[in-house]
């Protein structure tokens, strides 16, 4: 909250309805500040608004009155100020931004969640006695009376129903005769509240992690913004530097925010933080209830929660007195918002918010991003170096296979190269885990003419249809349209005989496996296993608990997962995103190949990955192979120099989308001429052409891209784009990719 009232009578405000200017309404008393939520009469309707501005006149000549303040929505100043950046730098009306900081779940009616709670209202000795002279062994009130003795505090009426095995009568009467209490409560909704977690010590650091603590330590006591690069090879560490920063910025009373970019990790986060951390942690992202995040933002805004950790909207959260900020795999494209505007990426948000606070910002990772690096490297960041594996074990030994020779060998295209089989079997008879990673769902990635090389594609959207075994259906995995396979016919020449299925997905190496190891237990981690809440948390942790020997995934299992018993880690198709004409494709590629190989030999056993490659000529391989950064980046960034890409100059990218294709290349057009003619000096022009993913959803997609010196320069030129009624214009300020 701001540090005082505004005191003018009246107050301009934002309604979440669809009204873009601001409303004026008369201040009735009420305590209220820039980024209080509201609830205003509007149209015979009391609706829900954030106060955006004080005024000491009216601006209009009709003001209605403030109905009634909503406290536990409320933004913080901090989170205004924040909102105003980002509606100026991601050039994005300033409602629409509101809208991104404040959770879905507090637009809903969501209500505080109530129990019926029982306590002890007689001395123990009573209860006792009551109990012993109940001669009935499965009397209902001296069930009852046995689970209440047992608890220290009191239970849930729920529980003590389950515990019991009984109704409510019994507890009905024993509370009309004294004995126990029955009151209602509010029950805290947060994630992993439950979870029984023993403390535990933290742990010794090496040399290269103490200078890093020690650094990050100091800016904490400075108190100034500062933001720190943890630049450190897979397993080296810097969670546990993570930990200790937290440890220390909790003692001087700071509030921290902890960013993870997959679900799949924020499990593991969890159980380090509250291994070390008594105090309640809020968990945010999108797999949460609307009650379970309506409890957790309640818990921040009011100080009772001071750890947050979640996914790229946990950035927004209320923090009080917020002085620490960790974006751990900073490099990580699930950090940018892409499908609507803002296209806000939340490392970069963090980095402003800290700004802003006075606070630390640290940015970890294996496999910085290059605007990150650079500025790390050109002193705009701080930056510390992991060279060593905390356990002082060697990175895993990498085998690069050619899939060629496997192809020859096995006279057609292997999935599975008798190295990569070898090595499986010798971890099944060790006891060891392995991991395998294809970068692809499904069972078969497309079906496919052999008569005329037509690939059988979704009717809304520029993609193959998947197919997807377990539920025999082939599936567009962009707009959720499925297709009977039976039914399935080339849409050129008209032929079903003809279709075929090809490229292998997730699905068919999981049945390929079970059918090479019998006794093999296998996993498969991607978006088809974990659609459900808590599906993340269940393979996670039989994973970790060792009920599995194999776990196949998709890049959902290539980042930050910490599994001491992998040893192996095959990577089925190195080759899937080499050839994407993107300026930052070999820099994705080279992070990819490198954080799944880095899962491998993190315990106490030396670890070993298989690459399977069809391009093993290809630099990127081989620097990512040796999980060579430095020379991998010296290498590409003479490229971006060359070609004026970031970081050496700002990038936009303007996403036109229509339903009439026509309609969209005529305003494409005009649009680039209109461009050409009104040039800023330091401005490039990539002209008007269609997307690599052309249609989706039943979009048609183009786009222009801007490059600049300024950024004032960019956003001339933005601000010049005309509305028009049949086509959407989403603007991405600093795009992750420029292609689909």
């Amino acid at each position: 909250m701001a540090s005082s009232a505004l005191p003018p009578p009246f107050l301009e405000v934002l309604v979440d309805q669809k009204i873009d200017k601001p409303l004026c309404y008369e201040n009735c008393g009420l305590l209220l500040f820039v980024g209080s939520r509201v609830l205003v009469p509007l149209r015979n309707k009391i609706v829900k608004a954030t106060v955006v501005k004080a005024l000491e006149k009216p601006s209009f000549a009709k003001t209605a009155k403030i109905h009634s303040l909503l406290e536990e929505e409320s933004l913080t100043e901090d989170l205004m100020q924040l909102a105003t950046w980002m509606s100026e730098y991601y050039m994005t009306p300033f409602q629409k931004v509101l809208t991104t900081l404040l959770p879905a779940s507090l637009k809903k009616k969501t209500q505080k969640e109530e129990q019926f709670f029982v306590e002890k209202k007689a001395s123990l000795a009573t209860l006792i006695e009551l109990a012993a002279s109940i001669s009935q062994k499965n009397h209902p009130q001296k069930k009852v009376l046995e689970v209440i003795l047992k608890q220290d505090k009191g239970i849930y009426l729920s529980k003590l129903l389950e515990l019991a095995e009984t109704s409510k009568s019994p507890v009905d009467t024993l509370v009309k005769k004294g004995f126990l209490a029955l009151k209602k409560i509010e029950v805290d909704r947060s994630f992993f509240q439950h979870e029984d977690f023993l403390l535990a010590p933290s742990k010794t650091l090496n040399s290269e992690q103490m200078a890093a603590l020690k650094k990050i330590t100091t800016k904490l006591d400075e108190k100034t913004f500062h933001t720190e690069l943890l630049f450190g090879v897979t397993g080296s560490g810097k969670t546990e530097v993570y930990l200790q920063a937290i440890h220390k910025a909790r003692s001087m009373g700071l509030g921290v925010v902890f960013l993870v970019p997959e679900i799949a990790l924020t499990t593991q986060t969890i159980e380090r933080l509250l291994s070390r951390f008594s105090e309640q942690i809020a968990v945010l992202h999108h797999r949460l209830s609307d009650g379970e995040r309506f409890d957790a933002y309640r818990g921040i805004l009011s100080g009772k929660i001071s750890i947050v950790i979640g996914a790229r909207s946990a950035i927004f959260a209320p923090v009080q007195n917020l002085g620490l900020i960790i974006v751990d795999e900073e490099q990580d494209g699930s950090f940018k918002q892409t499908e609507e505007m803002p296209c806000y990426n939340a490392r970069d948000v963090a980095i402003v918010r800290a700004k802003n606070l006075n606070a630390l910002c640290i940015l970890g990772s294996a496999t910085p991003c290059f605007e990150t690096y650079y500025n790390a490297e050109n002193l705009k960041y701080g930056q510390s170096t992991l060279t060593l594996r905390a356990k002082q074990n060697p990175l895993p030994d990498v085998k690069i296979v050619d899939m060629r020779h496997e192809d020859d060998k096995k006279k057609c295209r292997a999935l599975f190269s008798d190295l990569l089989l070898e090595k499986i079997e010798d971890r099944l008879k060790k006891g060891e885990q392995t991991l395998l990673f294809l970068n692809r769902r499904g069972f078969f990635k497309c079906q496919i003419c052999t008569s005329c090389n037509e690939t059988l594609k979704c009717d809304q959207c520029d993609v193959c249809l998947t197919y997807h075994k377990g539920e025999n259906i082939l599936a567009c995995h962009l707009c959720g349209f499925t297709q009977d396979p039976q039914k399935a016919f080339c849409k050129k020449c008209c032929s079903r005989e003809t279709m075929r299925f090809q490229g292998p997905g997730t699905e068919q190496v999981e049945r390929a496996l079970k059918a090479l190891f019998k006794e093999a237990r296998v996993l498969r981690m991607d978006r088809d296993t974990t659609r459900h809440k808590g599906s993340h948390d269940a393979l996670y942790r039989e994973f970790k608990s060792q009920k599995a020997d194999i776990l196949i995934g998709t890049q959902m299992i290539a980042k930050g997962l910490d599994f001491p018993l992998v040893t192996l880690v095959g990577i089925l198709n190195a080759d899937s995103m080499l050839h994407i004409p993107d300026f930052r494709s070999q820099e994705n590629a080279f992070q990819l190949l490198s954080q799944v190989s880095g899962r491998a030999g993190r315990g106490d056993f030396p670890g070993e990955v298989i690459l399977q490659t069809r391009l093993p000529e290809y630099p990127v391989i081989h620097h990512a192979s040796k999980e060579d950064y430095k020379t991998f980046f010296h290498e590409e960034i003479i490229l971006r120099k060359q070609f004026h890409y970031p970081p050496f100059k700002k990038l936009c990218r303007i996403v036109l989308q229509s339903s009439e294709s026509t309609l969209l290349d005529q305003f494409g057009a005009y649009l680039t001429h209109l461009f050409e003619k009104t040039r800023e000096t330091d401005v490039d022009i990539l002209p008007y052409t269609l997307c690599g993913l052309t249609k989706a959803k039943g979009q048609h997609r183009g786009q222009i891209l801007l490059k600049a010196l300024k950024f004032s320069s960019l956003k001339k030129m933005v601000l010049k784009i005309p509305k028009h009624e049949k086509i959407k214009c989403l603007v991405d300020v600093d795009p992750l990719q420029t292609f689909f």
